[in-house]
């Protein structure tokens, strides 16, 4: 596989991680081997798939919090592609050095995880 295919692999791996596609399973798709694709990403991003995904998952869940309709963090952990309201009240906490609902509240984050 050349550069640019490998290129455009990663950008729709990227656009797609939000919505909790499976990279991996894009890899495969792709002809690249699971390990390959996490190497190609690391270089190319800065970032293993996975790290990947959970940085979306954060991003995304950012904006549901400051939703004016303010969705329950339920709904938000569940549309973000956690398992569990405590699941990812803790990825959260351990992303922003906040928990979602001080985040909700108006409190800006003392860190947040990211690539690149």
């Amino acid at each position: 596989m050349n550069s640019n295919a490998k290129v455009h692999v990663l950008d729709e791996a990227i656009q797609s991680i939000a919505l909790a596609v499976d990279a991996y399973a894009m890899a495969i798709d792709s002809g690249i081997s699971r390990a390959n694709f996490a190497r190609t990403c690391k270089r190319m991003v800065g970032a293993t798939p996975k790290t990947m995904i959970k940085h979306a998952r954060i991003r995304q869940s950012m904006k549901l919090l400051r939703n004016e309709t303010m969705p329950p963090l339920a709904d938000i952990a569940f549309s973000c592609g956690y398992c569990s309201q405590s699941h990812f009240c803790t990825a959260f906490k351990l992303a922003t050095g906040l928990t979602p609902l001080g985040y909700r509240a108006g409190m800006e984050p003392i860190k947040f995880i990211g690539f690149r």
